[in-house]
């Protein structure tokens, strides 16, 4: 059985979309994103990742990056599993193998994500996010806002954690930096 996270490609559409939606149905995604789920697929800007068991896609989750000052700001994106795989760890191997890709936060750096309040818990529990802010969209929903500080050792342990993991990942695969405007981040002190 061969396992592999590598970049999403446009013939994975039709599974990440039913990912997507299957979420969407079990109630884990609120309303109103397939539209900006694609646009995030899609971008050049923003690397997305598709976590694949067996020959099949069961996940994708994606990821931007830019500079703040000298500060690397991370945001992860629609880290999403099939329902009918939760709780097996793929979500934990999607997330991290976003982080391990962070080579620039040697030097220190910030990833954000907004999260439904379902999921708190598993950003937390998994690598130690921590909740900073309550936010609600145009349509209601709320959200809540994560970082997690990271560096030179939460990096080599991300890269340890998908080397032990029995997922392949491709060493080529880099994250495109984007100017600081068009990702939406915020700084810490």
């Amino acid at each position: 059985m061969r396992r592999v996270i590598r970049k999403y490609h446009s013939r994975d559409l039709e599974a990440c979309l039913g990912i997507y939606r299957a979420n969407f149905e079990a109630g884990l995604i609120p309303d109103h994103y397939e539209d900006d789920f694609l646009e995030v697929l899609n971008s050049t800007e923003i690397l997305t990742l598709v976590l694949i068991d067996d020959g099949k896609v069961l996940g994708c989750g994606s990821i931007s990056c830019s500079w703040q000052g000298s500060t690397l700001s991370a945001n992860l994106s629609y880290g999403l599993i099939h329902p009918d795989h939760h709780r097996k760890k793929l979500g934990s191997y999607l997330l991290v193998s976003r982080l391990s890709l962070l080579a620039e936060s040697r030097a220190g750096g910030v990833v954000s994500l907004s999260a439904i309040k379902g999921s708190v818990g598993f950003y937390a529990d998994v690598v130690g996010f921590t909740e900073y802010d309550q936010t609600k969209d145009e349509y209601g929903n709320q959200f809540h806002e994560l970082y997690l500080k990271i560096g030179r050792r939460s990096h080599q342990d991300a890269i340890d954690y998908m080397a032990a993991s029995g997922f392949e990942m491709d060493p080529a695969l880099r994250v495109p930096m984007t100017s600081q405007d068009s990702v939406g981040l915020w700084s810490w002190d």
